[in-house]
């Protein structure tokens, strides 16, 4: 069970990195390329209708109480 922490800890910081490098490759290529306009009005639009699916959702008082049990 011992090699199970050193894993976890490679898979997490393997992720972080991916993450930002996902972030860093958004930043560079579409944002600031030539169709820059239409890449952050999609990503608005995108970051739009996530948050009003959570509050479409949080308007359950479940989802607020225990969220682990309505999904």
């Amino acid at each position: 069970m011992n090699w199970t922490r050193p894993l976890v800890a490679l898979i997490t910081l393997g992720i972080i990195v991916w993450a930002i490098g996902s972030l860093v490759s958004l930043a560079i290529g579409p944002l600031s390329g030539p169709r820059a306009t239409a890449s952050i009005a999609t990503l608005g639009l995108v970051a739009v209708s996530v948050i009003g699916m959570a509050v479409v959702g949080a308007r359950s008082r479940r989802w607020l109480e225990n969220p682990r049990s309505y999904w």
